[in-house]
């Protein structure tokens, strides 16, 4: 028995100089009608107002070179693939890889109407009316990109257009979310491989490799727990029973109850939501003049029609990021405002952030505004006016709070927590049973412990935000690989052959048993684990056998054994392997054949990422 092995380098640890793998991919032949006389310079100008710089591409390929008869017409149509490709990043469809575009030629008809082969990434459990919907609209933006320079008014107008008309053609059925886009991201950085499992889950990884998130969440953050931390006075009593600093309050049905909780607290008091997250509905300084419309505001906001009515203690909040039992980041969260340079007046320094907030797409936008009455009551607060120049960076507050309702900002304070500070952040996240929780601390001094500042744990909340702030997004690697080792992979080789081929893989998955791995073998009619032992699956061919195990959280390493060229018709749903062993010559590799050309396909798809050739337009797997 002879055989001829590829190695990959695909596998290991980070360091490995490996080449970048990036998204499987798959082929669509598309038909375009470009105008007929394409400008192109607005649409180089309009490139900064969409293109998204937290998530630069990491996409290795050059641009094809096109014949002059269609190379003008093949760059307008890179245009719509290049907006394309921003709009499903905005709706957080996992796009991370360029949208590429192979092939171009003219039919020679009247209505000028271009044949082009397009290369997308996969989208696993999209259907492939959010790509269609995307690229429509990017049609109908870059029509209008042609037409206007990117004014301030005409940029209004075009994200007016986008939100009216595509955004929820893209999130309404995926929950997608901006969480998910920025976990995934660097997932993608790592090359740990990634798939929509559904409704906004994905799982990162292989077999048991993997691991399932969800926004910030995990498979190890249960329902029970999500349903306890979204009643904050249920979390409270929770805390409080395990000698946890937690807030003093009164759940209230009406206003009289309301009053009479202040009355015991002690004014000025807090008042908000029962169960609702994102500060929303929250009011602070709350004196008993205002108890009544305060409670109506709160407990208009929520189904039960109850408000918490809650001691208020000094100091601002401070979340604490708790990923796998230890402290990913601490951040400061102050309200939204304004650094002072010495020389601008509050007014002044406020125009000149929302002049810069105005260049970007208005969804990437903070909450800063004009000057309003709250911000002028934050400032009278503070004994300031929106003509005092302030100091060098001193921090001037817009708002009270900082809170995802109201926009605020974060400073990275990771490395000034109090040891007990953190214990009892970790304690509180174990006792709601989370993996990933946001742990909220009241306090004046983070660098102080909670025994000396009278701090309280003011929340422990599951989800919390991911990737939302500069410091979120600055740990989001070492936040991917807490979760997951060695590129989320486990380790898969491919035999190619008759039975030889057959016996060699099985032979390496009794070598990975001995080893302690649960290995399995499969190939398009049979699968089985060390030792002959079957494997049923409820899955046809070889393809879906290998989607099946790559998605089973218990197998630690696979053999793929291939005996005819169905791979040459359809793809495994890989980006990689860790190599290629041609065992026999049972399949026939005759210079020319199908099956040197899926032996040549092998070989580089061993080497580097393997594109998929699809006939179908459905993106859904």
């Amino acid at each position: 028995m002879q055989a001829e092995e590829i190695q990959t380098g695909t596998g290991g640890n980070e360091d490995d100089a490996a080449p970048f793998v990036g998204q499987r991919k798959r082929k669509l032949e598309l038909r375009f009608m470009p105008p007929k006389a394409v400008s192109l310079e607005n649409l180089e100008d309009w490139r900064p107002f969409l293109e998204d710089p937290t998530l630069p591409s990491f996409s290795h390929e050059a641009a094809v070179a096109f014949e002059p008869e269609v190379a003008e017409a093949a760059e307008w149509i890179r245009h719509v693939l290049l907006v394309t490709r921003d709009l499903l990043l905005v709706g957080a469809v996992p796009c991370f890889d360029q949208i590429r575009l192979l092939n171009c030629t003219s039919r020679g008809d009247d209505r000028g109407t271009y044949d082009t082969l397009v290369e997308v990434p996969v989208f696993d459990r999209f259907s492939f009316n959010v790509f269609e919907a995307a690229l429509a609209e990017a049609i109908r933006c870059v029509g209008f990109m042609r037409a206007y320079a990117p004014e301030s008014q005409n940029r209004e107008k075009l994200y007016d257009a986008i939100e009216r008309d595509m955004m929820a053609r893209i999130t309404g059925d995926y929950l997608s979310n901006s969480s998910n886009l920025y976990a995934l991201f660097a997932a993608y950085r790592r090359q740990i491989p990634f798939c929509h499992v559904g409704m906004g889950v994905y799982q990162i990884g292989w077999g048991a490799a993997a691991r399932i998130i969800n926004r910030s969440t995990t498979e190890q953050d249960s329902a029970l727990s999500a349903r306890l931390t979204k009643y904050k006075h249920v979390t409270a009593g929770r805390l409080r029973d395990a000698g946890l600093p937690a807030p003093a309050h009164r759940l209230v049905d009406n206003r009289q109850d309301a009053l009479e909780a202040g009355e015991e607290l002690g004014w000025p008091v807090v008042v908000k939501p029962s169960d609702l997250e994102r500060g929303e509905g929250v009011h602070v300084d709350v004196e008993r003049n205002d108890i009544g419309s305060a409670f109506d505001n709160a407990a208009a906001l929520t189904p039960s029609n109850r408000a918490l009515v809650e001691r208020q203690v000094d100091g601002i909040c401070h979340r604490l990021f708790v990923s796998g039992g230890a402290l990913l980041y601490a951040v400061k969260r102050q309200p939204i405002g304004v650094y002072g340079d010495g020389t601008n007046s509050v007014a002044e320094l406020v125009a000149i952030d929302c002049e810069k907030e105005d260049l970007k797409p208005r969804w990437r936008r903070s909450r800063i505004r004009p000057l309003d009455d709250l911000a002028r009551q934050s400032l009278a607060n503070a004994g300031l006016t929106e003509d005092t120049v302030p100091e060098k960076d001193q921090f001037v507050a817009l708002r009270r709070i900082e809170s995802t309702a109201l926009g605020g900002t974060s400073e990275d304070v990771s490395e000034h927590v109090h040891p007990e500070n953190l214990r009892v952040a970790l304690a509180a996240t174990k006792l709601c049973g989370l993996d990933i929780a946001g742990v909220d601390i009241i306090t004046s001094d983070i660098s102080q412990p909670w025994t000396e500042t009278g701090a309280v744990i003011n929340e422990v909340n599951f989800s919390p935000s991911l990737g939302s702030g500069e410091v979120s997004r600055s740990h989001l690697d070492e936040y991917i690989g807490r979760l997951v080792q060695d590129r989320g992979r486990i380790p898969v080789k491919v035999f190619v052959g008759n039975n030889e081929a057959l016996e060699a893989a099985r032979a390496y998955i009794s070598a990975s048993h001995d080893n302690g791995l649960t290995a399995v073998l499969t190939t398009a009619t049979l699968t089985e684990t060390a030792g002959g032992i079957s494997r049923p699956l409820f899955a046809q061919g070889l393809q879906s056998r290998v989607k099946a195990l790559v998605r089973s959280l218990d197998v630690e390493a696979l053999a793929i054994v291939v005996q005819d060229d169905a791979l040459f018709q359809e793809p495994l749903p890989l980006d990689s392997v860790d190599g290629v062993e041609i065992v026999n010559a049972a399949v026939s590799i005759a210079p020319g054949s199908d099956a040197q050309q899926l032996f040549d396909l092998l070989s580089a798809w061993s080497e580097q990422s393997r594109v998929a050739p699809a006939a179908s337009q459905d993106q859904s797997e």
